[in-house]
């Protein structure tokens, strides 16, 4: 009867695994004006040049004010704008773009689930800087209690 329960128990903890989405580490621009971005990666980071954050040119961002469908793939693509790169350097690790205002951008995504490359500096209109620490408080992760989920930074108005 045991084993019945520990395989019941490992096949349940295999499926909630298998349908983790992976990890992301998203911006969200909820102010009401564009804002500069410059993303640092830390030292020990290859900058990927397989189009993980663009196509070597540009990145693409969400319109959060559309209420859309991202299970589907076409729902997805229409609401997605590419934005041009400022300045990318393989080198330093680091590039930069506008982030228009009420939109989104993912500048990490990777499956399997795990953890993010902590460290990562994003710093706003050359004033704010915020990092991606393993129990930080900048990047908020949802949800908080499984494998793998969203880390997002939330640039908000100063009145808010």
């Amino acid at each position: 009867m045991p084993y019945r329960l520990i395989t019941l128990l490992l096949l349940s903890v295999t499926a909630l695994a298998s349908c983790d989405p992976g990890i992301a580490v998203v911006i969200s621009n909820k102010s009401s004006k564009d804002r500069n971005v410059r993303v640092i990666y830390p030292p020990d980071f290859k900058l990927p040049a397989d189009g993980q954050i663009g196509i070597n040119d540009s990145v693409v961002t969400i319109d959060e004010s559309k209420k859309i469908d991202y299970t589907m793939t076409s729902d997805r693509m229409s609401n997605a704008v590419r934005m041009p790169l400022l300045s990318m350097d393989t080198v330093a690790r680091t590039y930069s773009f506008d982030l228009k205002a009420g939109h989104k951008i993912v500048i990490e995504s990777r499956f399997p689930a795990g953890a993010p490359t902590y460290g990562q500096l994003v710093i706003i209109d050359n004033t704010d800087t915020a990092e991606l620490k393993k129990h930080g408080k900048d990047f908020r992760k949802k949800p908080k209690l499984v494998l793998g989920g969203s880390w997002i930074y939330t640039i908000k108005d100063p009145e808010d």
